[in-house]
């Protein structure tokens, strides 16, 4: 840096300066009428103490007034940039210049020994009002502010609140097993019946000193929620296998919001990982379940979707809006129609329509009683509305192939009966007197009150209120 210029040296070339100004010589003043302003003229000479007066002037001619360590000056001298050991761009209130790190500039910090100023207080660099910077250890490992001064000080009760002080000298706020304690006191190991640490006391394991995790057989509570140690609440640990391998708040389960499916979607209700294709959990990988029926909808391709041409042109739609094949008997049809169910009808579903299982195609058969095409076994799937004869399914109306819930058809006309509501029951045939010259085939008692004279053997369902039955054989013998 060049000489420093006195501050009675500036006094006078400002006061001629100023003098210069009101006595102009006619020279400036026909510079004027000329057209030549005083500024041009001043700026040609560059930067200088009239054209930069509270500043330095850099290498280009620049004026700076920012007085930072990389341009430090006034009076428009030439800029200097502060470095070690005076690395400071300090202004005196006068002047600027390089300064070391001292109370001046680092009144609330400390210096290192590149005459940098610290002001974070850290036991790295710790001190105050510019003084050379202490480096804290042990047995005095921390730097506190006092509020008018930073020194290193010793673990206790200002500097470690929260913990406890350890045999090495340092505080430990970690509240575990290996360092238990707080407020500034000596550390404690807890083992035995009291394994845990709670508040900086050594405890036992319940739901009080172990609200977020699980007491081991040892007594030792882990609130680390993983597969090995799953629990809350103090209760005794699990460990999670199987089907559920994850251990969510406590709870082993095979998935949820944090723990995706690899394979399907996530059941949230249950916590079970399903395949994502039915209607009830239907989803992608890694996504959760969504029940398609609630709103009316399928599950195509793990995504809930309405039943309509484009997505069940194949096939029927369900009450519940699910798309089905159209080929079952509870669920028969195509082009996205509405299924219908051929078993409520004693029928059966062949090429998506609905036909007797006796006629099992959607051809005319020639027969009226068996029908030797190939079809369906006949059961409950596909003859709930019917009964069941020679593996085929019938209505279950007729006399002679009579019953309901696939079960066997019964031959009610064998036995003199008719079929009723799917059921044999005897014919309603007489009036007031039973003269029957067939068996009695109703289920009403006969009220006649006379003898019996049958022509043959006495059939109705109560006793005859005669004597003696002209017509029945007590020997048990043929009456005829």
């Amino acid at each position: 840096m060049k000489n420093r210029i006195s501050p009675a040296s500036v006094f006078c070339v400002l006061i001629a300066a100023l003098l210069f100004l009101v006595i102009a010589p006619p020279e400036a003043s026909a510079a004027q009428n000329t057209g030549v302003s005083w500024s041009s003229a001043s700026d040609s000479k560059g930067c200088d103490i009239f054209s930069c007066p509270i500043g330095c002037c850099d290498t280009e001619g620049g004026c700076h007034t920012e007085e930072t360590p990389e341009y430090c000056g006034y009076y428009g001298e030439d800029c200097a940039a502060c470095t070690y050991p005076t690395p400071y761009c300090f202004d005196e209130g006068v002047y600027a210049q390089c300064v070391a790190c001292s109370i001046l500039t680092c009144p609330i910090g400390c210096c290192d020994d590149q005459g940098g100023c610290h002001t974070e207080e850290t036991p790295e660099f710790c001190g105050y009002y510019g003084e050379s910077c202490n480096t804290c250890t042990v047995p005095t490992p921390y730097c506190t502010n006092e509020g008018v001064y930073a020194q290193c000080e010793a673990c206790d009760v200002l500097t470690c609140p929260l913990g406890c002080c350890g045999d090495d000298g340092y505080c430990h706020d970690d509240n575990n097993a290996e360092y238990c304690g707080i407020a500034g006191v000596s550390c404690s190991t807890c083992s035995g019946s009291s394994p845990n640490c709670f508040a900086g006391v050594c405890v036992g394991c319940d739901a009080i000193t172990c609200a977020t995790g699980c007491c081991d057989g040892a007594d030792v509570c882990h609130d680390e929620n993983n597969a090995q140690y799953c629990g809350i609440a103090g209760t005794s640990c699990g460990t999670c296998t199987g089907d559920t391998p994850n251990c969510y708040n406590g709870w082993c389960v095979g998935c949820s919001d944090i723990f995706p499916c690899s394979d399907g979607c996530c059941e949230m209700r249950t916590s079970v990982c399903e395949a994502g294709d039915s209607n009830e959990e239907c989803g992608g990988v890694g996504s959760a379940c969504s029940n398609c029926e609630i709103d009316g909808l399928f599950c195509q391709s793990g995504q809930c979707v309405s039943c309509d041409a484009n997505t069940c042109g194949d096939g029927c739609c369900d009450n519940n809006g699910g798309c089905r094949p159209g080929t079952e008997n509870n669920f028969c049809g195509n082009g996205a129609s509405v299924c219908e169910d051929c078993a409520a009808l004693g029928e059966i579903c062949v090429g998506y329509t609905c036909v007797f299982a006796s006629d099992d195609d959607l051809d005319d058969d020639t027969d009226d009683d068996v029908d030797d095409d190939n079809f369906p076994a006949c059961g409950p799937d596909n003859c709930l509305a019917g009964c069941c004869l020679n593996d085929q399914c019938w209505p279950g109306k007729a006399d002679d192939k009579c019953g309901t819930n696939a079960a066997a058809c019964e031959n009610c006309a064998s036995d003199g009966m008719v079929c009723q509501d799917n059921q044999c029951v005897l014919p309603d045939d007489d009036t007031a007197f039973d003269d029957d010259t067939t068996p009695d085939d109703d289920m009403v008692s006969d009220d006649d009150a006379g003898p019996d004279d049958d022509v043959t053997p006495d059939d109705d369902l109560i006793a005859d209120d005669d004597n003696s039955d002209s017509s029945r054989n007590h020997s048990g013998g043929c009456g005829c």
